[in-house]
């Protein structure tokens, strides 16, 4: 697997229903219901061109944090730099480095039916849009979701591979644009379903 030569700029996000009061990234929930939220002003307390060793987790889910040692660790780009509205931003080597988030009910260890969950990334592709590189996965052999580049365009997927509740088993499936070289995007990915077979992505 090829790791992405992007620049992630810290904005990772997962959300669970009802809306509340807005005070999470760009308005958007709060604190509580963005489970998983990786917000780019706290990057300002590390060194720029430093490998991050450990991003805390400032959403609901507390102790998630984002971590990585060794020689696998992303590169803190500075403001000036590689900035995304006045903020830091990670560089990803291209050839194996990762950002890893410990397994939780929000992630990878759910039980049970989940009937709606968002996703919210933003980033920056390289130079190489072609090479397949994964910019978030969660999940396992039998069922997950993932964001990656591939061949000109930015898809967003998912599979469930048990045969464990109506509509199950379901391949991949996914849902792709093309993109464009050296150019800034902000994903939303929104899957919402029922215990049913229906749902959408």
């Amino acid at each position: 697997m090829t790791y992405t030569r992007t620049a992630l700029a810290a904005l990772l996000s997962l959300w669970f229903s009802p809306f509340f009061a807005q005070t999470g990234p760009a308005g958007v929930r709060n604190n509580t219901s963005n489970r998983v939220w990786y917000k780019p002003d706290q990057l300002s307390i590390f060194t720029a061109g430093a490998a991050l060793s450990s991003w805390g987790n400032q959403g609901g889910n507390g102790p998630l944090n984002a971590f990585e040692s060794g020689n696998r660790r992303p590169t803190i780009v500075a403001n000036s730099a590689g900035a995304f509205n006045g903020f830091r931003s990670l560089s990803f080597d291209g050839n194996d480095d990762v950002l890893r988030i410990n397994n939780s009910a929000d992630i990878n260890t759910h039980s049970g039916h989940l009937s709606q969950k968002s996703y919210a990334l933003v980033f920056k592709t390289g130079s190489d849009i072609t090479t397949r590189q994964v910019i978030y996965e969660e999940g396992g052999t039998v069922r997950g979701v993932n964001v990656f580049i591939q061949d000109g365009h930015l898809y967003f997927g998912a599979y469930n591979l048990p045969n464990d509740a109506a509509g199950a088993p379901w391949p991949f499936q996914s849902l792709s644009i093309s993109i464009q070289p050296n150019t800034e995007y902000i994903f939303t990915g929104v899957m919402d379903g029922n215990s049913s077979e229906t749902g959408l992505m």
